[in-house]
């Protein structure tokens, strides 16, 4: 039985049942960043139980489940980092946990699995962990001592036995540069990481097959935070402009501190030449110019990732299980025909 009602919980919220109603059933627009982190927060903390798994617990159907506690790991973030993409993963993947009757355990980031060592097994014993992203080092061969109850949202496959919904970062690529090629753009550069990323060596085998172009002075590796990309964006400018049409980012963020740092240099996004980014995040439609760029799925990838670990710590399945999901191109106003 659930420890607090919606009503109870409203009320310590200072909100509406229906805008908790709302976070937990993924409705659009049904809340701010900072107040669905909060109800997350003060659902997991009172013990509050959607009505959906409420019900269902009443005719036993979850007994099991409700015992089931899953925490959330940052595989590329760190605990100073602030990645929208990740950040509202997060979101996704705990509403659809509490959705599923299971309990909100601990979220860790990439930087605090190295300090805590094995500390961490401690910390989330008896826990499913849905891991947000790839790791960059060995932290998958320590997670390999941990245990199979794990289960990775990822743009770049791992090579691990491990379940995984997988949006393919060379995919969402060729339909970034597909588009461009569309508009007539034949130099365009890369500005992302380039190390082990499936974006990044989707632009190079696109590159070579379409015969596009071969200069490599055109690609510029940096960490897609915002302050590398935005110093990487004020280095390079001058360059992007005089020698290029057009920009795949590799992520949103990346894209649109581009967009900043090209403003602050007196340029002009699609005039003086066309960005184009890959997630999907909120702020892109923001933006000015508002952003294009290819749409991955956050919602669908979360949903399925729960159900996929929810299913292996219930031993409905035991072979690791690969799901991919198709991205979108979301056209807005960023690019511009040659």
């Amino acid at each position: 039985m659930t420890s607090i009602t919606l009503k109870e919980l409203a009320q310590k919220l200072g909100v509406s049942p229906s805008t908790i109603s709302r976070v937990l059933n993924n409705k659009t627009y049904s809340a701010s960043k900072e107040l669905k982190e909060k109800i997350l927060q003060a659902v997991s903390e009172y013990g509050y139980t959607p009505n959906s798994a409420a019900k269902d617990l009443r005719t036993n159907a979850l007994k099991i489940e409700l015992q089931l506690t899953v925490s959330c790991v940052f595989a590329r973030s760190t605990s100073k980092d602030n990645n929208a993409f990740f950040e509202s993963l997060a979101q996704q993947v705990k509403i659809s946990i509490l959705n599923e009757g299971m309990k909100l355990g601990y979220t860790v980031y990439v930087d605090e699995i190295s300090c805590l060592g094995e500390d961490f097994f401690a910390l989330t014993k008896g826990h499913g962990l849905i891991v947000l992203g790839r790791f960059a080092s060995n932290e998958t061969e320590f997670l390999k001592n941990y245990k199979r109850n794990i289960v990775g949202i990822t743009v770049n496959r791992w090579d691990t036995p491990y379940d995984q919904v997988i949006v393919e970062g060379s995919n969402a690529a060729k339909i970034a540069l597909d588009y461009l090629c569309s508009l007539n753009h034949h130099r365009i550069a890369y500005m992302g990481e380039c190390y082990k990323e499936q974006r990044y060596n989707a632009y190079i085998k696109y590159i070579e097959e379409n015969s596009v172009h071969s200069d490599a002075s055109l690609i510029f590796n940096c960490q897609m935070t915002e302050k590398a990309a935005y110093d990487k964006g004020i280095e390079i400018a001058d360059k992007l402009v005089e020698k290029a049409t057009a920009v795949l980012c590799g992520n949103d963020i990346t894209a649109l501190e581009l967009l900043r740092a090209l403003s602050k240099k007196g340029y002009m996004v699609p005039k003086d030449i066309s960005v184009i980014g890959i997630d999907d995040i909120d702020q892109s439609q923001e933006s000015v110019p508002p952003l294009t760029t290819v749409h991955i799925p956050k919602h669908e990838m979360c949903y399925f990732a729960v159900k996929l670990l929810k299913s292996r710590m219930s031993r409905q399945h035991s072979l690791p299980v690969q799901l991919i999901l198709p991205a979108t191109l979301t056209i807005r106003e960023s690019v511009r025909k040659v």
